[in-house]
């Protein structure tokens, strides 16, 4: 299928080129600064403001992946990275640099914009490129504060040599729902430019903006759900000036995305996926909430499910290599895996496809040794490891569903490392979003639904609807960008629990303890019955209707919007991230020793400054820390974070 790829412009041109154009004395006493200025063009700034945020190839390793994708556990890391609080300052500056790159030339998009509106020189559609930057701004400062907290977004920027003041989280916040509110109100929908090349976004669908701006409102009202009555004033406000459902990304056709290149791995258009050199593996946070949740089996998406990892699964497959989560824990390893952490099934190899999945997860993983034509990046590769090392023992991973969690494996053998070793042998993500074949996702129709859900759930003004509605918009919304909606209807009824104790059906509140399952002892190959536990959450309860609105959130998230899940997580706790194994010591999480209970600690809470910030801009950094109110270590929580 074809589509449209992100034209970058060049859109500034050099001193030195407009200098050396000059011919006569006349020409050369105009303004060099003026004369480079008059030749930018106000969409081309937007347009690589956009574009440079598509992020290049190393950018996308070290910020999509190594930072958010970690950090929000869809992609396994096992000991170092942001799941267990470790960054790293090379990272954070280049991310600092870029970040700020991409706000400049937006923040220039709307100087020059309204300098050209203002003097009479400006065409008829930059007045809504100049609203377009302004919300495109929003959405970058409010990344800024998410990764940094105190930024110099307000003051900064405006194209001069000093050091800006810092502005808090706060008041970041403030000015970025102020900012939108005004950019909405100023698109003009009876100037746009249908198929416009460089708007990355819509073409040049201004009402389409307009819901983008909307519905950024309500993401960043509901940060401030815990501070005050700010969160709810916010989002009651945003959902009165849209003007009704129809104000917000709803449909599938409005949601906020860009094109992705499907072209080679190290150019910068290419997907946000596609570092061939990173396994992308799933981890046991995801299985522990996916396992045996819905109730869908997997012989229906075998036979019945076009997009999923699984589809035309062979019969003898589905008879014989296939174990009920509800029903089997999984393949015993203690000496191999480690014990150390709040989630039992943690030490278990699944050593089977499971028979009972969130179908989703099939629809964005594929499986070990399965080539189903679309979903399986290592379809060439082997899918066997030698096991304990120099025994010639081979172990057979093709359709297995082994997971792991992050942390420190101080006593443990090799395996997991043998494991890595061959990126073929975990489920990963799946080679169609690798290659780029999907349009990189900024704001879905799912989350306007969820976020709808959660406001209704505290009471506040969503315009008519219950919790429990708005929850199934969401639900539904998200298996139908994945083509999983025949089994929507029968999802949303499903009382079966996952790992974490957490079920689909919304009215279905019981909460469970306990569960008898079954495991295989890996010395004797013998089956026994054990008790698992359900793990205790930090809110004290897994079957509560905020859990499964955040349950359904992070899996529709997945895998396009890991900060925004990580953002989740440290507002609300939910769902649960199992702690990082401590089977020896974590030097850089000297705080966290209570392995065995739920700790919002175990994620990052924000990204260090860059070092050189101190020294480059000590006042500017002294300032920062002071609004921060902690010191500018990861676990440093925010103001909108909980405690």
């Amino acid at each position: 299928m074809m589509k449209s790829i992100i034209i970058k412009t060049i859109c500034i041109v050099t001193l030195c080129a407009c200098m050396s154009a000059c011919s006569d004395f006349e020409e050369m006493n105009v303004d060099p600064v003026k004369a480079v200025e008059a030749q930018v063009s106000v969409e081309g700034l937007l347009n690589n403001s956009i574009a440079d945020a598509q992020l290049t190839y190393w950018e996308r390793d070290i910020l999509f992946i190594r930072t958010w994708s970690w950090g929000a556990r869809y992609i396994f890391r096992p000991i170092s990275g942001p799941q267990v609080l470790q960054d790293y300052n090379d990272y954070m500056s280049d991310y600092w640099q870029s970040l700020a790159t991409w706000i400049f030339n937006a923040s220039e998009a709307i100087r020059i914009g309204e300098q050209r509106i203002a003097d009479g020189t400006a065409g008829e559609s930059v007045g809504n490129y100049v609203q377009m930057a302004r919300i495109w701004r929003a959405h970058l400062f409010s990344e800024a504060a998410d990764m940094f907290g105190p930024y110099p977004a307000i003051k900064g920027f405006k194209g001069t040599a000093e050091n800006p003041p810092f502005s808090s989280v706060e008041e970041i916040y403030e000015y970025v729902d102020g900012e939108l509110k005004l950019a909405v109100s100023k698109l003009d929908e009876s100037k746009e430019i249908k198929g416009d090349i460089y708007d990355a976004f819509y073409a040049g669908d201004i009402k389409k903006w307009k819901k983008y701006g909307n519905s950024i409102r309500l993401r960043c009202a509901m940060r401030f759900q815990r501070v005050g009555d700010t969160g709810k004033q916010r989002f009651e406000q945003a959902v009165k000036d849209a003007g009704g459902l129809e104000g917000f990304i709803v449909n599938k056709e409005d949601n906020a995305s860009v094109a992705q290149a499907s072209i080679s791995t190290e150019d910068d258009a290419g997907s946000v996926f596609d570092c061939d050199y990173i396994g992308m593996q799933i981890t046991s946070t995801v299985t522990n909430i996916a396992f045996g949740l819905g109730g869908i089996r997997l012989e229906d998406m075998a036979k019945n499910a076009p997009s999923t990892s699984v589809y035309n699964l062979p019969q003898e497959v589905l008879d014989n290599e296939t174990q009920s989560p509800n029903e089997y824990l999984g393949m015993y390893l203690p000496n191999d895996l480690p014990n150390k952490t709040n989630v039992q099934s943690v030490g278990y190899f699944f050593d089977a496809l499971p028979r009972e999945i969130d179908p989703r997860i099939l629809a964005v993983y594929h499986i070990p040794g399965y080539n189903d034509g679309r979903m399986n990046f290592y379809s060439g590769d082997a899918v066997e490891m030698e096991y304990p090392n120099g025994t010639g023992k081979i172990w057979n991973m093709k359709h297995t569903f082994f997971s792991a969690t992050c942390g420190d494996y101080t006593g443990k053998t090799a395996f997991i490392a043998n494991v890595r070793a061959n990126n073929a042998l975990m489920p990963s993500i799946g080679a169609k979003y690798r290659r780029g074949d999907y349009r990189r996702m900024f704001f879905p129709n799912w989350e306007t639904y969820f976020l709808l859900a959660e406001a209704a759930l505290y009471g506040w003004d969503t315009g008519g609807k219950t919790a429990k509605e708005w929850y199934e918009l969401g639900v539904k919304a998200s298996f139908e960008y994945h083509e999983l909606s025949r089994f929507a209807d029968d999802y949303l009824k499903s009382e079966d629990y996952n790992r974490l104790g957490t079920s689909v059906n919304f009215n279905h509140t019981t909460e469970v303890q306990t569960v008898t399952l079954k495991r295989k002892l890996y010395e004797t190959g013998a089956t026994e019955q054990i008790i698992y536990q359900y793990p205790k959450s930090i809110a004290g309860t897994n079957n509560d209707p905020l859990t499964k609105i955040m349950t359904q959130k992070y899996i529709a998230q997945c895998p396009w919007l890991p900060l925004e899940a990580t953002n989740d997580y440290r507002r609300t706790g939910r769902p649960l991230f199992e702690n990082p194994c401590l089977e020896g010591l974590l030097p850089f999480m000297t705080f966290y020793n209570e392995w065995d209970k739920a700790d919002i600690k175990n994620v990052y809470r924000r990204v260090r400054y860059p070092v050189s910030l101190a020294t480059k801009d000590p006042q500017g950094y002294a300032q920062a820390l002071e609004l921060l109110g902690g010191p500018d270590k990861p676990e440093t929580p925010f103001i909108w974070h909980m405690k």
